[in-house]
């Protein structure tokens, strides 16, 4: 389930930054730059949690690959000393 939904993250990523690019290829109407620069800011505040909330996923995920390693290696330890 979890690596269908980081699946899910990267689609839905090259979907965003796709129309991100067509939506800066037009001019901004002098009326809208203010409400663009708060969406602006809006989106940027969004992309910093985001970012933050995947290191964290990813961290997490580091330290169960770190503990099974460690696991494998007790078990290894264990039965190496049961052979002596």
């Amino acid at each position: 389930m979890a690596e269908q939904a980081w699946g899910d993250v990267a689609e839905i990523e090259l979907e965003r930054r796709a129309l991100m690019e067509r939506f800066f290829a037009q001019p901004v109407v002098a009326a809208e730059k203010e409400e663009l620069a708060q969406l602006i800011r809006s989106l940027m505040d969004r992309d910093r949690a985001i970012t933050e909330q995947g290191l964290r996923e990813r961290d997490a995920i580091a330290a169960k690959i770190g503990n099974v390693q460690t696991g494998r290696r007790a078990v290894q330890a264990y039965g190496d000393n049961q052979r002596l």
